[in-house]
Formats: C-alpha cells, structure tokens, sequence
C-alpha cells in the first residue's frame, strides 16, 4: 500500500540539513528543555527522516522520543506542527508506526484536524496517511473520530489542505471495514466535488479518484452512490488532462482516474454513463500514448474498462 506522499508545500519542509542521524536528533529532543529546543531538535529528526544518505534502519525512534513528539502535539502550535512533522516522517518508516500508535499519537493527531493552523492541519492529515498503511493503525484512526474532520477539510480546507485530506482518506478507504465510516461521513459527495473543483491540484483531484475507487471496490451500493453524485462526467473530464500537452507534460496522471472508472464500470447502469460521458475515445487516444504516466497499470485499467463497456445488457 503506498504512504501518503506529501504536497509541494510540505516538500519545502522536507529539505534534510544533513547534519545528524535520528538517534543523535531524537537523544537532542529529549534532552531539550524548552519549547524553541523542542522544535529544532524535532526539525532534526524530521530531517534526519528526509535524508536519502541515512538507512532506513538508521531512522527508527525510541519510545521516548516518539511518546514526547507524542505530547508536544498537543502543545503551542509552532511545537505541535514541529512534533508533527517529525511523526510523519518518522511514520514513513514501517517499523515506526506501531510504536507511534502505542505512544498515544493518534487522537491528537485527529484533534490538530479541527483545532490546528493550516500547517498543522496539512501535516496531521499526512501522517495519518501514512499511519494507514497498516490495517489495525487505520481502525484505529477511524475509531478516534478522524473521518468527520478529514471530510470537513476536502470541504473547507485549503487547497494544500484538501489534497493531504484526500491523500487521507483514499489510505483509509482501502481497507473493508473502514469504508462504512467514510462514506457515513459523507465523503463521496465530498470527493467528488474536489474531482471538479477547478482550483483544485492536481494530486488533490488523483487521490480523490483513488479514495472513489476504493470506495466503489468494497461496496457494491458505493459504486451506485458515487455515481448518484456525479463521479463519472468528472472522471471522465480528468482523462483529459492526461493528453500529453504541447509541451509534452501530462497534466495529471491517469492511472487513479482509470482505476475508479474499472470499478464503477461493473455495474451496468454506469457503464451507460461512462459510456455516454465520452469515455471511450479518450480511452483508446490514451492507450495508443507510449508517455501516459504508469503506462502498463494504465493500460491494464483502461482495456477492461473497454472490455465492461462492451458488454451487452
């Protein structure tokens, strides 16, 4: 299952200084006495996390140090993003997150969701992502009420907000029984209306398809329902994007949006929809483009999205 890959914003947050490994950052956190050192040793271990040159097994946290970041998440909020930070980065690591999860980080996680800046709220979202990618750690997130502030966010955040909520969401729904929640939340409309908000990014509108997809994967009722709210024509309209420009850049990549269209093409009376909504041409114009971004997940997507649509009912 992939993480939750962070914004352009959030990338120039990311940029390691190179200067200390995780165990020399996070022995400087715990050893901090004040807020500022508390923030500046938490930055070292988010940069020590970003550091390419340092192993992976090089970037594993002590229960301490993850049970302080833990706290400071409820602190003032430079501290609070501070200590997020460093828990999403250190969350990309698989041996980190069953830890980060026993140390109590999850519900203030949640809580930054409602009650933190923008900042603090694009970070939360994404170590959540990120703590997603094991089964047990999302029911949990789920359990401690993250679903509603997450839909809120696709709604009313940010746009940088709304494309880590969605990246969020789309880690959370891949899973079975997390999907019920989502969808109670009222995150399908929510979705859907980032699909076609034109100010929306990019990744926002990719992972919006992923979340749909997901969503319309383990319910057969979901795939009704996200086409109920106007999916498809949005869907359809994103392929679009995914035709090199004149010069020679996707615009956006296709291989979420072709995925949601596989699902929802199970069911006949969407096959009529995507059908009507254009989908076929643009298909085929993006199978014969040797530069589409994931070409073989792309093409395998878009050919038994062909194969459905040729089905007679």
């Amino acid at each position: 299952m992939m993480k939750a890959p962070p914004t352009k914003r959030l990338k120039t947050l990311l940029i390691p200084s190179g200067r200390l490994d995780v165990a020399r950052a996070t022995e400087q956190l715990l050893a901090a006495q004040n807020a500022k050192r508390r923030r500046i040793a938490a930055r070292a271990v988010s940069d020590a996390c970003s550091d390419a040159q340092i192993d992976d097994d090089k970037k594993i946290a002590s229960s301490d140090a993850v049970r302080l970041l833990a706290a400071m998440l409820r602190a003032s909020h430079g501290e609070a993003e501070a200590g997020a930070l460093a828990l999403y980065r250190l969350a990309i690591n698989t041996k980190n997150l069953l830890l980060i999860v026993k140390e109590g980080a999850i519900p203030p996680l949640v809580a930054l969701l409602e009650n933190g800046t923008d900042e603090a709220k694009e970070i939360a979202a994404a170590a959540l992502g990120n703590l997603a990618t094991i089964h047990s750690n999302a029911v949990s997130i789920v359990s401690a009420g993250a679903i509603p502030p997450l839909v809120g966010l696709l709604e009313n955040g940010a746009d940088y907000v709304k494309e880590m909520a969605a990246t969020a969401i789309s880690c959370l729904a891949f899973y079975k029984d997390t999907d019920v929640p989502i969808t109670r939340a009222g995150a399908i409309p929510s979705l859907v209306a980032l699909l076609r908000d034109e100010y929306g990014t990019a990744r926002a509108k990719e992972m919006a398809a992923t979340a749909l997809g997901s969503l319309a994967l383990k319910n057969e009722n979901n795939k009704v329902s996200i086409a109920a709210a106007g999916a498809i024509p949005q869907l359809v309209a994103l392929l679009k994007k995914g035709i090199i420009d004149e010069r020679g850049v996707n615009m956006l990549n296709c291989l979420p949006v072709a995925g949601a269209l596989k699902v929802l093409s199970v069911n006949k009376d969407n096959r009529v929809l995507i059908a009507k909504a254009g989908a076929i041409p643009l298909l085929v114009a993006l199978l014969k483009n040797d530069r589409i971004v994931c070409r073989e997940s792309f093409a395998d997507s878009a050919t038994t999205t062909l194969r459905n649509l040729s089905y007679g009912d």
